[in-house]
């Protein structure tokens, strides 16, 4: 049974958590929680890059002797991308096996389901990392993010836009939670940067809607010839988009915020129709040892899946995991969720090897780094 607020921190204050709450007793190993979209058409890329680069940071911390002397288990669960799912899952989750913290979850109208569902208020688990930067979830009481707000990583992009010439913009963008803040996002990014959004189109993902809405978004694009089509979308519906808009205009340049996979894009597209298109990143360069953290994270990517290519998302799982392994270890030698939040709460400017994590006390947002990429001409992506 959850706990609700004014009863758990009650028995916290009265130092009784580990003994009249069952949901935060020792044990010998720690346990945290995913749940993420591991399956579907939905970009299940995604959370399965999340859920790879976690392991590949718990099983290197446990290799090593755990956190003060305990072992880490992650439990991952699988939303499929829906968001009824990932409320339901996270409270089965936390009665279940008693989580002294969540992290890499995935999805704007996820996060936002958690949030109205105040289960992390509730119980008093806090979550680390969410992959969305969606201005909506920013600063929720519970919620500590460890990647670059929509705002600003679409901000930067058309910013650079901007610089290589390009201020006449398409937008295509999902007409859900997500795509929305996406677009609110662009428009705002390009008033402030002196270029002018010309053409928009939404496509509907309901199943039986989406690929004659994805059809009319290409006809409308297509025919408006803006300069460049910045893409608010994910998984399958951008496989849709892109083969279709290059064979309507191998000419266009398209470009999509970090939520996508670029080597995603080149398996499902094919390198013709991939090669070209700019991606921004919120994390650094993955495939290369460029910084101590991309040396560190491919180290443990290959300990614990040798045939495992490195990406982003794995990469950010990665900075999820190292951020709460962190936490732990600074909340003592028993850590609950009360302590692990008290560490977050209290986290300092850390650099990761170079990425800094520092969290604004009003978003809860640690992070700030942009970049951008592209996919080269032999399928290799580019800085």
């Amino acid at each position: 049974m959850l706990l609700n607020r004014r009863n758990f921190q009650a028995a916290a204050l009265a130092g009784l958590a580990s003994a009249s709450c069952p949901t935060f007793a020792q044990t010998k190993e720690v346990v945290i929680g995913q749940v993420a979209s591991l399956s579907g058409a939905n970009g299940a890329d995604l959370g399965q890059g999340l859920q790879l680069g976690i392991r590949a940071h718990l099983e290197a911390v446990n290799a090593r002797g755990g956190v003060n002397t305990r072992k880490i288990k992650l439990v991952s669960l699988d939303d499929e991308y829906l968001p009824e799912r990932t409320v339901q899952l996270t409270k089965e989750l936390i009665d279940t096996h008693k989580p002294v913290a969540l992290l890499g979850y995935r999805g704007t109208a996820n996060t936002l389901a958690l949030m109205k569902s105040k289960v992390l208020e509730d119980t008093g688990v806090p979550l680390i990392g969410t992959l969305s930067g969606a201005a909506e979830i920013q600063g929720a009481p519970m919620i500590f993010h460890v990647r670059t707000s929509y705002p600003q990583e679409i901000s930067q992009l058309v910013l650079q836009l901007s610089r290589l010439g390009m201020t006449r913009l398409g937008l295509f963008y999902v007409d859900d939670a997500f795509g929305k803040s996406g677009r609110e996002a662009v428009l705002n990014a390009a008033k402030s940067s002196g270029s002018q959004v010309t053409v928009e189109a939404a496509y509907d993902k309901a199943a039986d809607k989406v690929e004659v809405s994805i059809q009319a978004a290409v006809e409308k694009l297509v025919a408006a010839k803006p300069q460049a089509v910045v893409m608010v979308a994910v998984g399958e519906p951008v496989y849709s988009f892109v083969k279709q808009a290059k064979a309507k205009s191998n000419a266009i340049r398209l470009f999509s915020i970090s939520v996508v996979n670029p080597s995603a894009v080149i398996e499902k597209v094919g390198l013709d129709a991939a090669k070209g298109i700019g991606f921004s990143q919120v994390f650094p360069f993955p495939f290369s040892d460029g910084t101590v953290l991309s040396r560190e994270y491919r180290a443990a990517l290959k300990k614990v899946d040798a045939k495992a290519q490195p990406n982003y998302f794995s990469l950010e799982g990665y900075v999820y995991a190292k951020v709460l392994v962190d936490a732990i270890r600074r909340s003592g030698s028993n850590p609950t969720a009360v302590s692990v939040k008290a560490a977050l709460d209290a986290y300092p400017s850390t650099d990761l090897g170079g990425f800094i994590v520092n969290f604004n006390p009003q978003t809860k947002n640690g992070a700030s780094f942009s970049d951008l990429t592209i996919i080269s001409s032999t399928g290799k992506l580019m800085k």
